[in-house]
């Protein structure tokens, strides 16, 4: 209950910049009501010598939004803002001789943001990978990549406040840790 919403308030007249026009403001109000259902499966595979593990996670998400009082947006623009499905599987093995490798993968489904101009954020797949090097209990070298399919043109575009489109490049990082 009470999340947040729109409220548009009385018009005024205007006269800069340009000609005189009528101005509506909008101001963010607790007015709406939402309802979600949703279910996350996870499983975990491991082999008995520690080789190896693999996890997979599916979830899914529906949203029911009941409109509050002056609503300026749809029920069904709040209800698209987030994905319905989400995958994950992730997998690391011990190669040996400090080595570690993980592969992570993950899916998500189409987001539709109403705007004044329809824009959806296209479902996406993307894929991470780390090497890591741990020759010591306490130093470990990692070379890491994120979005290796390239990136994504969006993740997330709020409703109501307008901001530009969340994006996540492809990126890479070689890293050093130690542990005392």
């Amino acid at each position: 209950d009470g999340l947040r919403g729109g409220k548009a308030l009385f018009p005024v007249p205007g006269t800069a910049p340009g000609p005189v026009h009528l101005i509506v403001p909008f101001v963010a109000v607790n007015n709406l009501n939402a309802t979600t259902r949703g279910l996350e499966l996870a499983i975990d595979w491991r082999d008995i010598s520690e080789n190896w593990r693999t996890r997979a996670i599916y979830s899914w998400l529906s949203t029911d939004v009941t409109l509050g009082v002056d609503l300026v947006a749809e029920a069904q623009t709040v209800e698209e803002e987030t994905p319905t499905h989400q995958v994950a599987l992730w997998h690391s093995r011990n190669l040996g001789h400090g080595l570690q490798l993980d592969v992570m993968g993950r899916y998500v489904s189409e987001v539709a943001v109403a705007q004044m101009v329809r824009h959806e954020i296209d479902a996406y797949a993307e894929a991470d990978l780390r090497l890591a090097w741990q020759p010591s209990p306490t130093l470990e070298l990692a070379l890491v990549g994120r979005n290796l399919f390239g990136g994504h043109p969006a993740e997330y575009k709020p409703f109501f406040v307008e901001t530009q489109l969340s994006q996540i490049p492809r990126s890479g990082k070689l890293t050093l840790s130690y542990r005392p």
